[in-house]
């Protein structure tokens, strides 16, 4: 890591490439919330007697509040009605069960946070999911929202697999987005981190990306930690 004296800091991969700032998912990435939502298609799907709910939990996945209703009605072949209740109903269980620490951190989320802060690196955090959620979860991680730039799923961006989200984190930054790089969990995701020419990052979550989706991502790795080692970044404890 260069930390020079006047000159902005950056870490560095091992085939060269300067990385001057991060950008990071939440859902699936830095917490463990999607298997909360995974687990609402799995009910809804038992409650309304469909199949495939894994492979629209994959498709959905990373889409903001404005363009779900949409997939849904997509999903069950133009049945509008349908769609519509199995809506309601996980929108209702979401307000029912979710109580934000059911999504606890994924391990190494802080250590790595409070390292590039501490390091100066800039930060942003791009989420589908309304900014209250973020603050949710961070709060109950008792992790502070220190990010440069927070971008939410209420700011009205065009969803993932658009690249909107991360090219608006790189310009919130101040910085070009081929100078930092996405960290990423799902499909729709990784494909808007490849789009948008950012170093891109993926950690893989409860429903992985299909492999030819996964062989676009610059690096692949189990979880957080590894990604610090591949950056030659130190962690201690939060």
């Amino acid at each position: 890591m260069s930390l020079e004296q006047n000159a902005a800091p950056f870490l560095c991969t091992p085939s060269g490439r300067k990385i001057y700032g991060f950008i990071f998912d939440m859902d699936g990435t830095l917490f463990d919330s999607e298997g909360f939502w995974l687990r609402t298609w799995k009910m809804a799907e038992k409650e309304f007697g469909f199949t495939g709910s894994e492979a629209m939990f994959l498709h959905t996945s990373g889409s903001s509040q404005r363009t779900m209703p949409r997939a849904y009605v997509d999903f069950f072949h133009g049945d509008e009605e349908l769609a519509q209740r199995v809506y309601e109903y996980r929108t209702n269980l979401a307000k029912t069960l979710w109580t934000g620490p059911s999504g606890p951190p994924k391990p190494g989320a802080g250590e790595l946070l409070f390292a590039l802060w501490e390091a100066g690196i800039p930060t942003a955090l791009a989420t589908s999911s309304p900014r209250r959620d973020a603050e949710t979860l961070f709060r109950a991680a008792d992790i502070p929202l220190r990010f440069q730039a927070v971008l939410s799923g209420d700011l009205g961006l065009k969803s993932k697999p658009a690249p909107d989200i991360f090219l608006a984190a790189g310009e919130r930054l101040g910085l070009p987005i081929t100078e930092c790089a996405v960290v990423e969990d799902s499909q729709n995701g990784i494909l808007a981190a490849v789009a948008s020419g950012a170093y891109s990052v993926l950690i893989p979550d409860q429903v992985p990306p299909v492999p030819e989706v996964q062989a676009q991502a610059d690096v692949v790795f189990d979880d957080l930690w590894g990604l610090a080692e591949h950056l030659g970044l130190s962690l201690t404890s939060a």
